[in-house]
């Protein structure tokens, strides 16, 4: 079965920025198909709502974790205040910034 960016039609290492946004669901695979998509020395922008952060104990850790596993460098960072709110959407005051490593040198 083929992963959402693969039906998108997104080919292996084609972009310099991927964002994974409110991640909640399936967030290992998500992970790995924005690998497969993104350029060496890319980065991928990971938000969360709030609930999936404490009513899922800790999404953002597991996230982290993963992208560390995979060797990426991580940065935790703050929303900004003057972040645009949704109404509908509870967005977590964090994100995560992820560095993909670039290919080894020959």
């Amino acid at each position: 079965m083929a992963g959402d960016y693969e039906r998108a039609g997104l080919s292996n290492e084609s972009k310099d920025i991927v964002t994974i946004n409110n991640i909640e669901s399936r967030p290992s695979a998500l992970i790995k198909q924005a690998d497969r998509i993104l350029k060496p020395a890319g980065l991928i922008i990971v938000t969360f709502e709030i609930n999936d952060i404490f009513d899922l104990m800790g999404i953002d850790d597991a996230v982290e974790k993963e992208l560390k596993k995979m060797g990426y460098e991580l940065i935790r960072a703050l929303l900004p205040d003057d972040y645009p709110v949704s109404s509908t959407l509870k967005m977590a005051p964090l994100f995560i910034i992820a560095r993909k490593p670039a290919h080894p040198q020959a």
